[in-house]
């Protein structure tokens, strides 16, 4: 078994330069992907995970060396490797943040637009019940083993896309294919979102029938407070809907959508 590891160590290190272009795709990847930013994981927890996955790509080996005959031109792969491992981790970020709309508009409706709380991953001041949406789906998407299965994608771009061989410049269909995700993931945002939009909706109207009927009444004393509870008590009614009816199809989605990134940077 040590001479196993050894052996391992020695391949290694008489491919650092293949090694660290494997190192830096996963590292493209972790800089935005969201369960991997922010402040929860260290540095040097990152970079020890970037290493061990590209240590175990290394050892499978399905990576194909670059020709690389100048300084610049390994300059330029590395490049190309932080681009296609951001790429990739860019479209699973557009879904994640998505949820940081829903959040908005939601609380938009109910009353809650002036409330926002810190989000210690990406450190910045999100929407309440965004908060809430993205912690339930992240938790949901770990939890059941989507995290695994989209870093198993991310270790098998090596056989389709060889280090340095990333099509990035001048790539028609990648752009149409981001442009479409976004459009996609906006739909679902939409989906997610109407129903509490519709009950807000439903309530205005109400509200707005009762005011001339008893022009007396002030509606906004009893508008805002029937509106929150109204809000609160739907999102409470979906939560048992949200595994089948909100986190498949997104999983579903991000999934199809990363393997059509990874195809068309394959060239």
């Amino acid at each position: 078994m040590e001479f196993e590891g050894a052996r391992a160590l020695v391949e290694i290190y008489s491919n650092i330069d293949v090694f660290m272009l494997v190192m830096i795709r996963v590292l493209g990847f972790m800089v935005i992907m969201p369960v991997f930013t922010g402040q929860t994981i260290p540095i040097m927890g990152r970079f020890a995970f970037a290493f061990l996955c590209a240590a175990v790509v290394m050892s499978s080996g399905a990576v194909t060396a670059p020709v690389t005959t100048s300084l610049l031109e390994y300059a330029l792969a590395i490049i190309s490797e932080f681009l296609t491992g951001f790429l990739i981790g860019f479209t699973c970020s557009l879904l994640f943040s998505i949820f940081h709309m829903i959040g908005q508009q939601t609380d938009f409706r109910i009353g809650f637009s002036m409330v926002s709380v810190h989000d210690p991953i990406t450190q910045i001041q999100t929407p309440i019940t965004g908060n809430l949406f993205y912690f339930v789906f992240l938790v949901f998407f770990v939890s059941q083993g989507g995290l695994g299965i989209l870093m198993y994608y991310v270790l098998n771009t090596y056989e389709l896309i060889p280090p340095g061989n990333a099509f990035i410049l001048g790539n028609e269909g990648l752009s149409f294919t981001i442009i479409y995700l976004l459009s996609t993931y906006f739909e679902l945002g939409v989906k997610f979102a109407m129903p509490i939009i519709a009950v807000t909706i439903i309530i205005d109207v109400a509200l707005g029938i009762l005011v001339k009927a008893v022009p007396q009444m002030n509606v906004f004393v009893v508008g805002m407070p029937l509106k929150v509870g109204a809000g609160i008590f739907t999102i409470f009614l979906l939560i048992p809907a949200w595994h089948n009816f909100i986190y498949l199809p997104f999983r579903e989605t991000l999934l199809r959508n990363v393997t059509g990134v990874i195809r068309f940077l394959s060239g």
